[in-house]
């Protein structure tokens, strides 16, 4: 997906691009960050939708959803995190 194309580009800026340059997989999942991954076709990435949709849970009905006991203190403190983030 792009704004203008190869020819506008060539004419502007005298510079020789592609559409995969303006605004293919790689541009999406590498630079710009509007994708988050890209698969060299529909099969892969269709395989990929799938694993992905199985982290979801099949229902949001409470009853249904598997529960964990928390055995980790809701006050823990962790001073690793303080460096997490730069300042």
């Amino acid at each position: 997906m792009f704004v203008t194309g190869p020819e506008v580009v060539k004419t502007v800026t005298n510079e020789d691009v592609n559409k995969e340059d303006l605004g293919g997989a790689s541009v999406h999942t590498v630079k710009s960050g509007v994708a988050h991954g890209s698969a060299p076709n529909d099969v892969a990435i269709l395989r990929s939708m799938r694993r992905l949709l199985d982290f979801l849970p099949s229902s949001n009905d409470k009853s249904t959803l598997p529960s964990k006991e928390i055995t980790d203190p809701g006050d823990r403190l962790l001073p690793a995190l303080e460096h997490l983030v730069p300042d």
